[in-house]
């Protein structure tokens, strides 16, 4: 997980220098909001009772399960959730669960 942020920062860093102001995360969103259901849905937790667990709003949880944000979760929101969820955050970044 070290290296995909770390790969991610520089991705941006090196668009922003070169003029491009956005790099297109959504397929990326999509699959960590997918894992995120996916991990819900093994609890038998509802997204009220996850977003209640996680402290945020159930339309907010709604949003990320789906990828639909335009400005990124943070980095604490992702820990809030999965330590709701009692994961370790990696799994939420990898390629295989």
């Amino acid at each position: 997980m070290d290296y995909l942020v770390i790969f991610s920062a520089r991705i941006n860093l090196k668009n922003i220098a070169e003029g491009d102001s956005m790099v297109d995360f959504s397929a990326q969103y999509r699959l960590i909001g997918a894992r995120i259901a996916y991990f819900r849905k093994l609890k038998r937790y509802t997204q009220e009772e996850l977003a209640f667990r996680a402290s945020i709003s159930t339309s907010y949880l709604s949003r990320i399960e789906r990828g639909i944000y335009s400005k990124g979760v943070p980095i604490s929101t992702l820990m809030q959730i999965s330590k709701a969820l009692d994961i370790d955050i990696k799994l939420l970044f990898e390629e295989k669960i």
